[in-house]
């Protein structure tokens, strides 16, 4: 699988969960006793609630969105210099992993 369709797959499994628990419903099928507790109803239908509080969340506070067009690492705070742009970005990448290819950390 590729990275894109991992990030389809994750973002659309809250609403793959709610046509679940709106199928299960419908139909009024009821689990049984010896499926784990995290299979029942009331648990799935307080993920699509929490999952849906998250997408809220992020709605409203955005961790992409920046002050500026500059560069940031989410992971570490740097900010990138004046020659670095959005638009050579990739290619940047690219040159530092070809730099790290031939560089052995162990």
């Amino acid at each position: 699988m590729s990275e894109s369709m991992y990030s389809v797959w994750v973002s659309t499994m809250h609403q793959c969960a709610a046509g679940d628990l709106a199928l299960l419903s419908l139909t009024v099928l009821h689990r049984t006793a010896q499926e784990h507790v995290d299979l029942g109803f009331s648990m799935a239908s307080r993920d699509c609630t929490d999952m849906q509080k998250l997408l809220d969340w992020f709605d409203g506070h955005d961790p992409f969105r920046m002050p500026d067009d500059k560069l940031y690492s989410l992971s570490s705070g740097l900010v990138s210099s004046d020659a670095v742009a959005r638009d050579t970005a990739e290619e940047l990448g690219a040159v530092t992993n070809e730099r790290m290819d031939s560089v052995d950390f162990l």
